[in-house]
């Protein structure tokens, strides 16, 4: 199907890969097979290039 993905490590695991702190709903996000359209991810922005 299109646009769905696998998200393999939990928000928290994500965010100290990243080395950054998980903020708000982030961190009790799970780890989950087939994401949807609509459904709340963890993301990753660099503010400065």
């Amino acid at each position: 199907m299109c646009g769905r993905y696998t998200l393999t490590v939990p928000g928290d695991l994500l965010a100290a890969a990243f080395g950054v702190e998980a903020a708000g709903p982030v961190a009790g996000l799970p780890a989950r097979y087939n994401v949807a359209p609509g459904q709340q991810v963890p993301i990753v922005r660099r503010r400065h290039v």
